[in-house]
């Protein structure tokens, strides 16, 4: 596995976007934001910044993979700070969505093609 630097400070820079809109967006409640964060941080630097040496299909189904869950991530931390949705609903589902994109990247990095 290979970190490409310039490009994980990008996706860094991406979610430093994305927070400060859903903050302006709904400013009292900061675990929106916060929790918005750190699921762009995890899954844009694994799409953008990480690469598997040896293994160039592997390394563009998984970058495809958890770019589709970013998008799906992002379109549902914009809905729940507009529909301002509990603690409880937040949490769980972006965790459960981080789980099952680490176990389909997973999946498609042990068929290592």
């Amino acid at each position: 596995m290979k970190l490409n630097l310039f490009l994980s400070i990008i996706a860094v820079v991406v979610s430093g976007l994305v927070f400060y809109g859903l903050y302006e967006v709904n400013n009292e409640k900061l675990i929106y934001p916060i929790t918005a964060t750190v699921v762009n941080v995890a899954l844009l630097v694994f799409t953008m910044g990480v690469s598997f040496e040896g293994y160039p299909r592997s390394t563009t189904m998984a970058k495809t993979s958890t770019g589709i869950f970013w998008f799906i991530a992002l379109v549902m931390n914009v809905l729940f700070v507009v529909f301002e949705a509990p603690n409880v609903v937040l949490i769980i589902t972006n965790v459960l969505l981080l789980s099952i994109c680490a176990a389909v990247v997973y999946g498609i990095l042990k068929s290592k093609q």
